[in-house]
């Protein structure tokens, strides 16, 4: 009897490991795949509480045969890294704004929740025809800037033939009939602006009424493309005032200032002509900050931080004497300094401009490089207590949210939603290498190595050339 239990238990023991062993196989770590690309979540930074203290951020995971992204929000405390379920199962949601109070306000379906940290569903404050897009509140919540796409050039041939309401044609004549990967349909994102309360939309103004004219830009702009005054009595929108081939082949976007009280439209930056583009204000007020490129018709021009002084009415590029290009920026608290982040060297990191004393002066501000090492900073999404946090990815993983601290050059995850997949793949071994040009520059690359890489044998080679 013992002598038969014995080897019961010797052969569930026996069973036992080989399953195990079996697991321990099945787990191990494999190349990447594109089904496995596919499979990772696209995470979002969405807003920062008030104080810094509160990040809500996006897990957006794609499913192929609906051909649809499906994102969840969480929120996470940055000091502690504690997570919670915030918005969960109902599609697709963007943050618009985090109020001082703490409370949420996000887009839904087009339209405008609300909703408090710490709650788990929202209310519901809009229902507009057509839905809401890229929302921008005034300082003091009244009143609501957001876009709507207007019909305006009958290009389809059902609005060009209402007598052939089953064509599915367009008709084009002139330039510009595809930007990028989106064509034009004839209708056009408009800038309107309403008074707002409670969730309440008055009657709306189409501040670029029968203009054939995007606002924000097509087809990547967003919300910002818009910008309020500090004292909420203009808001402030990009925009191309060019159709057909003009519009194809010049880059010269300006920024305008449409006056709510008398209603009159300025612009901004005329005589500047290439991209003019991300308006904003410093906290205190006194500053207008916005990007520009300087050559009209140049996509890939250099890209500069230009600050421009309410009080002296000066206008000053504190970047034009670094040889760079801005990608982003990122107002510090106490306006006293602007993040920005920037290429250099096949990384993406963060820079920081003081802002000059005396803009009469219009002595070069002291510049300098932030951040280094091998990933790219993305954005800064704002300032706490413990650093900044910032959006950054690496060669090989996706973005996620970091904190970034400046006195020990660190990155520290605050989200780490893809790690269960990276543990399930072999990382490549990455590194980059400088080569000389045919003017004798140095030429910077970076190589990606197969996945277990033999030095010994011959492998076939990819290049690619980034091109701007």
């Amino acid at each position: 009897m013992n002598r038969k239990s014995n080897l019961r238990k010797l052969f569930m023991i026996a069973i036992m490991s080989i399953n195990t062993q079996a697991g321990v196989m099945a787990q191990q770590p494999e190349p990447l795949t594109p089904e496995k690309l596919w499979e990772l979540a696209r995470v979002s930074a969405e807003g920062l509480s008030a104080d810094g203290g509160t990040l809500i951020y996006g897990v957006g995971q794609y499913d192929i045969k609906e051909d649809k992204l499906h994102k969840d929000l969480f929120t996470l405390d940055v000091k502690s890294k504690q997570v919670s379920s915030f918005l969960k199962g109902q599609g697709n949601a963007s943050v618009v704004q985090v109020m001082k109070d703490g409370t949420v306000l996000y887009l839904l379906d087009g339209q405008l929740w609300s909703q408090s940290l710490g709650e788990t569903s929202g209310k519901k404050l809009t229902d507009v025809e057509g839905g809401l897009q890229n929302v921008v509140l005034s300082p003091k919540g009244d009143k609501i800037l957001f876009s709507k796409r207007v019909l305006i050039d009958k290009v389809h041939s059902k609005d060009k033939y209402e007598e052939l309401p089953l064509s599915n044609v367009y008709v084009y004549d002139d330039l510009d009939y595809r930007h990028w990967d989106t064509f034009n349909d004839g209708k056009y994102a408009h800038p309107f602006l309403a008074t707002y309360k409670d969730g309440e939309i008055g009657e709306a103004i189409d501040l670029l009424e029968g203009k054939p004219f995007y606002s924000p830009q097509a087809p990547f702009g967003g919300a910002e493309d818009f910008a309020w005054t500090p004292e909420g009595d203009a808001v402030l929108y990009v925009t191309k005032m060019l159709t057909g081939k003009d519009y194809a082949f010049q880059t010269n976007t300006d920024i305008y200032r449409y006056d709510i009280n008398s209603k009159e439209t300025i612009n901004l930056t005329e005589g500047m002509m290439g991209y003019d583009t991300s308006p904003g204000f410093s906290p205190n007020g006194r500053y207008m900050s916005f990007l520009s490129m300087k050559t009209n018709g140049f996509e890939a021009d250099k890209n500069d931080l230009v600050l421009y002084d309410r009080d002296a009415k000066i206008r000053l590029n504190v970047t034009g004497h670094w040889d760079g290009t801005v990608n982003n920026y990122y107002w510090s608290k106490d306006s006293r300094r602007v993040y920005f982040t920037a290429p250099v060297e096949g990384t993406i990191q963060i820079f920081e401009v003081q802002v000059p004393k005396n803009f009469r002066a219009r002595s070069l501000p002291l510049l300098r490089q932030v951040s280094s090492g091998q990933f790219d900073i993305n954005s800064i999404i704002g300032e706490s207590e413990q650093g900044l946090v910032v959006m950054s990815n690496t060669m090989t993983r996706a973005a996620e949210a970091h904190l970034y601290t400046e006195k020990n050059n660190t990155l520290t995850p605050l989200t780490t939603v893809n790690d269960h997949h990276y543990a399930q793949i072999i990382e490549n071994k990455v590194e980059g290498r400088f080569t000389k040009a045919s003017d004798g520059k140095d030429l910077f690359s970076w190589v990606v190595y197969p996945t277990d890489f033999d030095s010994n044998k011959k492998y076939p080679t990819l290049l690619y050339c980034q091109g701007g």
